[in-house]
């Protein structure tokens, strides 16, 4: 079963980048080949890999801070209730 699973994802992985690594690819065909230009598209690929980096930290960042915000001003409540008094007595 685990196996099954294992291979499963492994190929929605490759379902998934394959579209992005092929758009890489024939990117550097060009820059390189074409117009001859190959520190352009490290320089764009550089970029992009720093700004997505960046952009990542800072949202970890914030959603970390949140989370902490959240957990401090939860109502904290227990985990033993009263009994409601008995109409009796």
């Amino acid at each position: 079963m685990i196996r099954w699973s294992l291979l499963a994802g492994l190929f929605l992985a490759i379902v998934w980048w394959l579209p992005g690594l092929l758009h890489i690819y024939t990117q550097w065909l060009w820059f390189n080949f074409d117009v001859r230009f190959p520190d352009v598209f490290w320089k764009i690929l550089t970029t992009k890999l720093g700004l997505g980096l960046a952009f990542g930290a800072v949202f970890f960042v914030v959603v970390v801070a949140n989370i902490e915000i959240a957990r401090r001003f939860a109502h904290r409540t227990s985990c033993t209730t009263k009994s409601a008094p008995s109409a009796s007595g």
